[in-house]
């Protein structure tokens, strides 16, 4: 019979790969967690809602977070100057999020430095009884007989192989293929050390369609834009991140870091097959692409890939590898496919401009919005449910306001 180091392999330690050993461990498999790099501080804005705070609510405790307390969205003002100088401001509204039940783990959206909260998954998955390889992961391989992954010091051989190395996975290069270009978002931005806040802002931007960002974090804010890697490039995006800010005080005086990313960010047919699985080995996270295509979110799909990976790795079923294809087809692509098939008309300024209106004039829409951002409602449901919300007095004020737009007599 051959010898095995582990019954699972699972290269990269990062949110999907960690969770997904913290589980198998817990179900009594032997797991070795490869990864040199992490803990790190990944550039993106940190922000977990509720479905995340409420699956890593164990971990979240140890880990220094913000509680937000405010989210603020921001949408480009008519005109050709998209970032006018004071006195005028961009049409924006507030939306407050409530504090945390009675009895519950926290608030149901916080904000929390990468570098401290995959730090406490990594160790959580250690005590769990995962063991950490601190090296680099350069080749994998796997046949019917089992998985190999070889790092710069030896070669490790599994019964499986979880592949949770990120975007630019080694796992998913060698056993399938890397995403192509049209597959992909850029984020850019900077970490502004020294100052921070209770409130997340959200600008959306019309060319190249995406939006800027503002998280707070304990001790810094996460500051940031994304979008389509073939629609802007760094530089372009850059260019929107300075004038943004250059009218703002969010960052006035800070420390600036800058940081680049990429994200993936699949279109609606890149699922047709499903997330690509081998009869050893599985993806998992943004190594699967389970990534929002819309808002670019990753870390509750990487947390619930990693979940659903080992509780098919760790079932009696024969083909573990195809039962947990299923379950995220099920459960994650069909979410994520409704996602893309909105992004293509989401970021038009016409569009924005009109959900700020809605959620001004709509305390029905805006309780909705909330349960959006918060995580508890998917907003692909979120154009129906608003239209079935909206009071008929609001309705009537929001078309005011949009043929007075359309006049040029209200900004």
């Amino acid at each position: 019979m051959p010898h095995y180091d582990a019954d699972v392999l699972i290269v990269g330690a990062g949110p999907a790969g960690a969770w997904a050993a913290r589980q198998l461990a817990r179900g009594g498999a032997s797991v070795r967690l490869i990864d040199a790099s992490h803990p790190r501080e990944k550039p993106c804005g940190g922000g977990l809602t509720a479905r995340s705070v409420t699956m890593a609510a164990d971990v979240l405790a140890r880990v220094p977070h913000v509680a937000v307390e405010r989210v603020r969205f921001e949408s480009p003002p008519v005109g050709r100057d998209p970032y006018p100088p004071a006195p005028r401001t961009p049409p924006s509204v507030t939306v407050d999020v409530p504090g945390a039940d009675a009895g519950g783990p926290t608030s149901p959206l916080v904000v929390v430095s990468r570098l401290a909260f995959d730090r406490a998954l990594v160790d959580n998955a250690r005590e769990a009884g995962a063991d950490l390889i601190p090296e680099r992961a350069v080749d994998v391989h796997a046949d019917g007989d089992g998985v190999w992954v070889t790092t710069r010091h030896r070669r490790w051989r599994g019964r499986y192989l979880v592949g949770a190395d990120g975007a630019n996975s080694l796992v998913r290069r060698r056993l399938h293929q890397p995403f192509p270009a049209s597959h992909w978002s850029l984020a850019t931005g900077d970490f502004a050390a020294g100052s921070s806040s209770r409130e997340i802002v959200i600008r959306f931007v019309r060319t190249p369609p995406g939006y800027l960002w503002s998280f707070p974090r304990t001790d810094h804010l996460a500051i940031g834009i994304c979008a389509p890697a073939d629609r802007g490039s760094a530089p372009v995006l850059r260019q929107h991140l300075d004038r943004w800010l250059a009218v703002r005080d969010i960052a006035r005086g800070c420390r600036m870091t800058p940081y680049s990313w990429p994200i993936p960010s699949l279109p609606v047919q890149a699922w047709a097959d499903g997330v690509p699985v081998g009869e050893r080995w599985l993806l998992a996270g943004d190594a699967a692409g389970l990534v929002d295509p819309l808002t670019r979110e990753g870390i509750y799909y990487a947390l619930r890939s990693g979940e659903l990976a080992a509780q098919s790795l760790l079932g009696a079923g024969p083909e573990p590898t195809q039962a947990y294809a299923g379950a995220v087809q099920a459960e994650l692509v069909s979410e994520l496919a409704r996602s893309a098939r909105a992004r293509g008309t989401f970021f038009s300024p016409l569009v924005t401009r009109l959900w700020i209106d809605v959620l001004r004039e709509s305390p029905r829409v805006r309780s909705l919005a909330l349960r959006v951002v918060i995580g508890t409602v998917g907003y692909y449901h979120l154009r129906r449910q608003a239209v079935a919300s909206l009071e008929p007095g609001a309705a009537l004020r929001v078309a005011r306001a949009q043929v007075a737009r359309y006049l040029r007599i209200a900004p």
